[in-house]
């Protein structure tokens, strides 16, 4: 299991418990690796969604779509997801396979990413309830200052910083 990964199930769990979170500190993530997944069936067939964990199926992903991964839960089985248009629920781990913008090589710029093309905001601090400074679309470029937790401290191209949501940055 990677170190991204167990941060994942760190901070899921200790969300569970409404304790503040603090950034790791003992290794820094691969910038390259993204929060972007892809639905990967053996045979092709739609992978069940559920409402939790190995509960209830509420529909059904089709085979190769793109998926952002928000958490995985304590035997890391399962992954919460968010799919195109918003929708969210829990699908079996082992059929998430990487995404291709993975593999980029980092060069100290990012890429804003997101499933349905929204913007992101751009916030004075790290947190949904900061200021929200401008809204970044889709293809914007920034450059990346450090992480904080789960946000990234970034530079726009016209000079502006601000913290983004790391869901939403991938590599050039």
């Amino acid at each position: 299991m990677n170190i991204a990964r167990l941060h994942l199930l760190a901070f899921a769990a200790l969300s569970l418990l409404a304790l503040p979170i603090a950034p790791a500190q003992a290794q820094e993530r691969n910038a390259c690796d993204s929060w972007f997944r892809l639905i990967q069936t053996r045979d092709g067939d739609p992978l069940n969604m559920r409402k939790e964990p190995n509960g209830q199926v509420m529909g059904t992903v089709p085979n190769g779509s793109e998926v952002l991964f928000n958490t995985g839960d304590r035997t890391g089985d399962w992954s919460q997801v968010t799919l195109k248009g918003g929708k969210t629920g829990w699908v079996a781990d082992r059929f998430l396979s990487r995404h291709s913008v993975d593999a980029a090589t980092f060069d100290g710029k990012l890429r804003i990413k997101t499933l349905d093309g929204d913007s992101v905001a751009l916030r004075a601090d790290a947190g949904t309830g900061a200021k929200a400074l401008k809204a970044l679309q889709p293809g914007d470029v920034v450059t990346q200052i450090e992480d904080v937790g789960y946000w990234t401290h970034v530079r726009t191209s016209n000079g502006l910083q601000g913290f983004i949501s790391s869901q939403y940055l991938v590599c050039r």
